[in-house]
């Protein structure tokens, strides 16, 4: 039994890719269609509702990063949490190789809840967290350049909304007249928000002004996020990251290469030309 769209539907029909290729590139340097292909990919993990398909929708999206090798995109999924500082700092050198090297580049950021509902959350006051920042988080966040503080938000909230948010994101942005990709720029946003303006990140009017100010329909985000129009789209992605043995964030995989932790970006730029076999 296949998922819509299917791995096995796809690997019987075939793609040629060289036909698939078109010189004109958006903002980002992406061929135009890159954003449906992606949009197809995950729609199989989105309509599949058990494990044994599950796993199918799993190859299909396997098939999709060869196919966007072959037409010189690199595929990046980067699984994060709203809630962790380490997270914001795997942003920028991110961001560093992929200005440097050149390449057409399509990253998504993938879920995983460090501490979903209802597990409790994180007090900032509690002795962890004034512990774990001055030791590690404010060190590292200084090395890479970035600017964060502990947010005062008290217990930190849960972030399954902000992740339906961030789905609505990717599959809104462009629809609603925008030619970039309207998921950066809302995970950069929440991370912001959370990081940089001591906003709680689990309200629903919060998330809504982050969406408005990325450029998204306020109005219909915020009903997205009350009718819970993308919470099994959500769940799907979750139960990929337990698929995949993701087990600590953020974690990138570029290509078919797995790095662990925050990475410099040296290391992030190897990777991504290494996929392209361009190293």
């Amino acid at each position: 039994m296949s998922c819509p769209n299917g791995a096995s539907a796809t690997s019987e029909k075939g793609f040629d890719t060289a036909a698939l290729r078109d010189t004109r590139q958006d903002n980002l340097g992406r061929p135009p269609l890159i954003g449906l292909f992606r949009a197809v990919a995950y729609s199989q993990l989105e309509f599949c509702t058990r494990p044994c398909l599950q796993a199918e929708a799993s190859v299909g999206v396997m098939a999709w990063h060869l196919i966007f090798k072959e037409l010189g995109v690199v595929m990046v999924q980067v699984w994060s949490d709203f809630v962790c500082p380490f997270c914001m700092i795997a942003e920028q050198p991110l961001r560093e190789a992929v200005q440097a090297v050149g390449l057409p580049v399509d990253i998504e950021w993938m879920p995983f809840e460090l501490r979903p509902y209802p597990t409790p959350t994180l007090r900032p006051e509690d002795n962890y967290l004034q512990t774990v920042w001055p030791q590690s988080v404010y060190p590292i966040a200084e090395r890479f350049g970035v600017r964060l503080r502990l947010p005062s938000v008290s217990p930190q909230p849960y972030t399954a909304l902000a992740w339906q948010g961030y789905r609505y994101a990717r599959a809104n942005g462009q629809s609603q007249g925008q030619s970039h990709d309207q998921g950066q720029t809302y995970n950069h946003r929440v991370l912001q928000a959370f990081f940089q303006e001591d906003q709680d990140i689990g309200r629903i009017d919060v998330l809504t002004q982050i969406a408005s100010s990325a450029g998204l329909d306020a109005v219909d985000f915020e009903a997205a996020l009350r009718d819970g129009r993308y919470r099994e789209a959500h769940e799907q992605s979750l139960a990929m990251a337990r698929s995949q043995g993701v087990s600590a964030v953020p974690a990138f995989l570029i290509g078919q290469r797995w790095l662990p932790g925050v990475q410099d970006a040296r290391t992030l730029e190897r990777a991504l030309r290494e996929a392209v076999d361009l190293s």
